[in-house]
């Protein structure tokens, strides 16, 4: 009887093992058929980045340490993680440079406003996986992109998709700073033991981007991103100095931020455009116009920016901005060397 027992346990494990391999066999052929980098690891509490989110003033996410650091929190019974990385290269350009008269008033956008929106690319890729692996299998699953809940970054870390860089990005291999995270968080285990399937103790990685360490993946020395930011939030170590958030931020700017952003009318991309891992020219200016912007109405925004990421801060951040760098024009034009 015990044998019998013993025998039957065996065959349920390799039946288990052989689904599991199975389900990752499509995660990673997903993956690859659609240019993506993925990586799966454990949904165990990330206990190092607690530390370091326990003082932070990270803006545009829950205030909550635990319910950044506990995948629990998102999906209750997660056993694993599936992230997947989507680079800036593989999304649509949807706002071109426009051309600019002498002397003519001008803003820059970041990426985050002239591609295609990767919250949007990367919930229908994640979606269609978890539908692949949902007819092998019955689970419980969440997505996960930008949900200012879950450290998604601290995960890509976990499941080896890139290192914490000096300005706060997940540098890849593959794509440099130039990507984008989403999450599949699971109830089943489908963690492995190859490269693309682990989970290291977070005591071995390093998710505080202010490190300076050579096992951080920046050199020691390097200080590009830092000394090119305008406002010195990386020097300062402070999130919300950082032209991004401004021009992103609810509310009336202050005088000194609406001096602060400079040409920027939506997102920065200077400490990425700079960085040495940078791919490509992902982050190449784009620039357009003040002339519409300062008075855009819900419509115009929609026809020109309702596709990219810039879509979930609507019309009157667009032209509160857009009024800001204008008047940062008429004051200190020097500034907008081309």
């Amino acid at each position: 009887m015990d044998a019998n027992k013993t025998i039957c346990q065996a065959n349920e494990n390799q039946t288990e093992g052989a689904d599991r391999e199975a389900l990752r066999e499509i995660i990673f052929g997903y993956a690859k058929r659609f240019g993506l980098i993925c990586g799966i690891c454990c949904a165990a509490p990330l206990d190092a980045e607690r530390v370091v989110l326990k003082d932070s003033r990270t803006p545009f996410v829950v205030g909550d340490v635990i319910k950044r650091t506990d995948p629990q929190k998102s999906l209750r019974g997660a056993k694993c993680a599936v992230v997947a990385g989507l680079g800036s290269s593989g999304l649509k350009r949807l706002v071109e440079s426009e051309e600019i008269a002498e002397d003519e008033p001008y803003g820059e956008l970041s990426s985050l406003a002239v591609l295609e929106d990767y919250h949007a690319v990367l919930k229908k890729h994640l979606r269609r996986l978890a539908d692949l692996l949902s007819s092998r299998k019955a689970f419980k699953f969440k997505i996960l992109v930008d949900g200012g809940a879950l450290n998604e970054r601290a995960l890509a870390i976990r499941a080896g998709l890139g290192f914490s860089a000096k300005n706060g990005s997940v540098v890849s291999p593959e794509f440099g700073p130039d990507w984008h995270i989403g999450c599949l968080l699971l109830d089943i285990d489908l963690t492995g033991a190859n490269k693309n399937g682990i989970c290291k103790p977070d005591a071995e990685l390093n998710f505080n981007p202010s490190e300076t360490n050579a096992k951080a993946g920046c050199p020691p020395d390097c200080r590009l991103c830092a000394d090119a930011c305008p406002t010195g939030a990386l020097t300062s170590e402070d999130p919300l100095r950082c032209v991004s958030y401004l021009t992103q931020k609810d509310g009336e700017l202050t005088e000194a931020e609406q001096e602060a952003i400079g040409a920027q009318l939506y997102g920065c991309d200077i400490c990425r455009r700079v960085c040495p891992h940078s791919k490509g020219n992902i982050f190449k200016t784009t620039l357009v116009r003040l002339s519409g912007l300062t008075e855009i109405d819900a419509a115009g925004f929609d026809r020109r920016f309702g596709k990219t990421a810039a879509n979930w801060k609507g019309a009157e951040t667009i032209k509160r901005n857009a009024r800001a760098v204008l008047r940062n024009w008429g004051r200190r034009a020097e500034r907008f060397d081309r």
